[in-house]
Protein backbone atom coordinates (compact mmCIF):
# COMPACT_ATOMS: atom_id res chain seq x y z
CA UNK A 1 0.00 0.00 0.00
CA UNK A 2 1.31 3.42 -0.92
CA UNK A 3 2.04 5.75 1.95
CA UNK A 4 0.05 8.59 0.35
CA UNK A 5 -3.08 6.42 0.41
CA UNK A 6 -2.82 6.09 4.19
CA UNK A 7 -1.39 9.43 5.24
CA UNK A 8 -3.56 12.16 3.82
CA UNK A 9 -1.60 14.66 1.78
CA UNK A 10 -4.37 16.90 0.62
CA UNK A 11 -4.80 20.47 -0.53
CA UNK A 12 -8.49 21.05 0.14
CA UNK A 13 -7.90 22.68 3.55
CA UNK A 14 -4.39 23.99 2.95
CA UNK A 15 -5.63 26.17 0.10
CA UNK A 16 -7.95 27.95 2.50
CA UNK A 17 -5.00 29.29 4.47
CA UNK A 18 -3.86 31.54 1.62
CA UNK A 19 -7.17 32.71 0.16
CA UNK A 20 -9.61 35.33 1.39
CA UNK A 21 -12.64 34.01 3.28
CA UNK A 22 -14.89 34.61 0.24
CA UNK A 23 -12.48 32.84 -2.11
CA UNK A 24 -12.06 30.01 0.39
CA UNK A 25 -15.80 29.44 0.75
CA UNK A 26 -16.27 29.61 -3.03
CA UNK A 27 -13.46 27.10 -3.54
CA UNK A 28 -14.83 24.78 -0.84
CA UNK A 29 -18.36 24.95 -2.31
CA UNK A 30 -17.07 24.12 -5.80
CA UNK A 31 -15.22 21.06 -4.47
CA UNK A 32 -18.30 19.83 -2.64
CA UNK A 33 -20.40 20.40 -5.77
CA UNK A 34 -17.98 18.33 -7.88
CA UNK A 35 -17.68 15.41 -5.44
CA UNK A 36 -19.84 12.28 -5.29
CA UNK A 37 -18.62 10.74 -2.06
CA UNK A 38 -19.47 7.12 -1.29
CA UNK A 39 -19.06 6.38 2.44
CA UNK A 40 -17.11 3.32 3.55
CA UNK A 41 -18.97 0.05 3.84
CA UNK A 42 -18.69 -2.06 7.00
CA UNK A 43 -15.61 -3.91 5.72
CA UNK A 44 -13.79 -0.65 4.91
CA UNK A 45 -14.85 0.90 8.23
CA UNK A 46 -13.43 -2.12 10.07
CA UNK A 47 -10.08 -1.39 8.36
CA UNK A 48 -10.05 2.23 9.54
CA UNK A 49 -12.03 4.17 6.91
CA UNK A 50 -14.02 6.94 8.57
CA UNK A 51 -15.70 10.11 7.35
CA UNK A 52 -17.66 13.17 8.41
CA UNK A 53 -20.60 13.75 6.07
CA UNK A 54 -20.43 17.56 6.33
CA UNK A 55 -16.99 17.49 4.70
CA UNK A 56 -18.20 15.89 1.46
CA UNK A 57 -20.45 16.41 -1.52
CA UNK A 58 -22.69 13.54 -2.59
CA UNK A 59 -24.15 14.52 -5.97
CA UNK A 60 -21.21 15.63 -8.14
CA UNK A 61 -19.67 13.85 -11.12
CA UNK A 62 -16.24 13.02 -9.59
CA UNK A 63 -16.55 9.87 -7.51
CA UNK A 64 -14.61 9.57 -4.25
CA UNK A 65 -14.51 6.45 -2.12
CA UNK A 66 -12.30 3.91 -0.38
CA UNK A 67 -10.94 1.00 -2.44
CA UNK A 68 -12.61 -2.40 -2.11
CA UNK A 69 -9.26 -4.08 -1.48
CA UNK A 70 -8.18 -1.79 1.36
CA UNK A 71 -5.37 -3.24 3.41
CA UNK A 72 -6.47 -3.83 6.96
CA UNK A 73 -3.49 -5.28 8.78
CA UNK A 74 -2.13 -4.18 12.16
CA UNK A 75 0.56 -2.10 10.44
CA UNK A 76 -1.89 0.72 9.70
CA UNK A 77 -2.74 1.35 13.35
CA UNK A 78 0.93 0.90 14.31
CA UNK A 79 1.94 3.44 11.66
CA UNK A 80 -0.63 6.00 12.85
CA UNK A 81 0.40 5.48 16.48
CA UNK A 82 4.09 5.90 15.56
CA UNK A 83 3.46 9.13 13.63
CA UNK A 84 1.44 10.48 16.55
CA UNK A 85 4.11 9.62 19.12
CA UNK A 86 7.09 10.86 17.09
CA UNK A 87 5.64 14.06 15.64
CA UNK A 88 2.62 14.91 17.77
CA UNK A 89 0.48 14.97 14.62
CA UNK A 90 -3.05 13.95 15.56
CA UNK A 91 -5.15 11.17 14.05
CA UNK A 92 -8.30 12.61 12.47
CA UNK A 93 -11.40 10.76 11.42
CA UNK A 94 -11.57 12.75 8.15
CA UNK A 95 -8.86 15.07 6.84
CA UNK A 96 -11.21 16.82 4.41
CA UNK A 97 -12.45 19.32 6.98
CA UNK A 98 -9.80 21.96 6.38
CA UNK A 99 -6.97 20.69 8.56
CA UNK A 100 -5.05 18.12 6.52
CA UNK A 101 -1.97 18.12 8.76
CA UNK A 102 -2.93 14.81 10.33
CA UNK A 103 -2.77 11.05 10.06
CA UNK A 104 -5.89 9.73 8.37
CA UNK A 105 -7.12 6.97 6.11
CA UNK A 106 -7.79 8.87 2.91
CA UNK A 107 -10.52 8.26 0.32
CA UNK A 108 -9.44 8.20 -3.32
CA UNK A 109 -10.89 9.63 -6.53
CA UNK A 110 -12.24 6.38 -7.91
CA UNK A 111 -15.42 4.74 -9.18
CA UNK A 112 -16.92 2.91 -6.22
CA UNK A 113 -18.23 0.09 -8.43
CA UNK A 114 -15.08 -0.72 -10.39
CA UNK A 115 -12.24 0.84 -8.36
CA UNK A 116 -11.08 2.61 -11.54
CA UNK A 117 -9.88 6.19 -11.30
CA UNK A 118 -12.51 8.93 -11.38
CA UNK A 119 -11.28 12.32 -12.53
CA UNK A 120 -12.46 15.76 -13.52
CA UNK A 121 -11.48 14.95 -17.13
CA UNK A 122 -13.79 11.92 -17.14
CA UNK A 123 -16.52 13.87 -15.37
CA UNK A 124 -16.51 17.08 -17.41
CA UNK A 125 -14.51 16.70 -20.65
CA UNK A 126 -15.05 13.12 -21.85
CA UNK A 127 -18.87 13.36 -22.09
CA UNK A 128 -18.69 16.42 -24.42
CA UNK A 129 -15.34 16.18 -26.20
CA UNK A 130 -16.85 14.74 -29.39
CA UNK A 131 -19.91 17.00 -29.27
CA UNK A 132 -18.67 20.49 -28.46
CA UNK A 133 -16.69 22.11 -31.24
CA UNK A 134 -14.10 24.83 -30.74
CA UNK A 135 -12.98 23.39 -27.42
CA UNK A 136 -9.24 23.56 -26.75
CA UNK A 137 -7.78 21.63 -23.85
CA UNK A 138 -4.39 22.86 -22.69
CA UNK A 139 -2.18 20.29 -21.01
CA UNK A 140 1.03 20.89 -19.07
CA UNK A 141 -0.06 24.46 -18.25
CA UNK A 142 -0.33 26.13 -14.88
CA UNK A 143 -2.99 28.67 -13.97
CA UNK A 144 -1.92 31.50 -11.71
CA UNK A 145 -4.66 32.87 -9.48
CA UNK A 146 -4.47 36.56 -8.70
Amino acid sequence: MELAKFVGIHEKGETCRVLSLHACLTFWWSLMKAEAFFPPDSSQAAKGAQYIADYHGFAGPVQVTYPDDMYGGPQQKAFADTIKSITGIKHFKDLNGGNPNCVSTTPLSMDHHSDHRSSSVQAYLTPVEGVRMGWTTLTDHMVRLR
